[in-house]
């Protein structure tokens, strides 16, 4: 599409992060002073399934993103990991996703859909801006007959 525009536009959400560190530390912090105030067993029973599905969490780092440059776009998520080239994006519908997010779906040349992963962090008219920059056709839906305003 556009080769003249290079610059890498990337997005990824995943577990290992400020958030679940802390709580890691946390759980072993109030473990250790449990076991320092003579609780052993109740501490252990206290702290052990929250440390366990923190450490579990940790290990399967469930991610989500997607990254956008010259070549094309690579998305990945627990449901679908992929590639597309740019050449192969016959264009994009973008809409809210309710939240203030968005919702994007890829449509390709050979007719399928697919739904770009991690697009809820950014506003549509922030995804749309990157696909237009890319030369990719944005589309929106329409709205549905539901919430059309009445006429007076």
């Amino acid at each position: 599409m556009s080769a003249q525009y290079n610059d890498i536009f990337e997005y990824r959400a995943q577990v290992r992060g400020p958030r679940t560190y802390m709580a890691l530390w946390l759980g072993l912090e109030v473990l250790y002073i449990g076991w320092k105030q003579g609780w052993g067993l109740i501490a252990t029973l206290l702290c052990g399934p929250f440390l366990a599905i923190t450490l579990v969490r940790l290990v399967l780092n469930p991610a989500e993103g997607f990254r956008m440059d010259d070549d094309g776009l690579d998305f990945y998520s627990d449901a679908a990991e992929g590639a597309i080239d740019w050449l192969d994006l016959r264009a994009v519908t973008i809409g809210g996703d309710g939240a203030g997010g968005a919702c994007c779906h890829l449509h390709l040349v050979d007719g399928d859909t697919e739904t770009l992963p991690a697009t809820n962090a950014f506003s549509p008219e922030r995804l749309a801006q990157e696909f237009r920059v890319r030369g990719v056709p944005v589309w929106r839906p329409s709205l549905p007959e539901t919430a059309r305003p009445l006429a007076a």
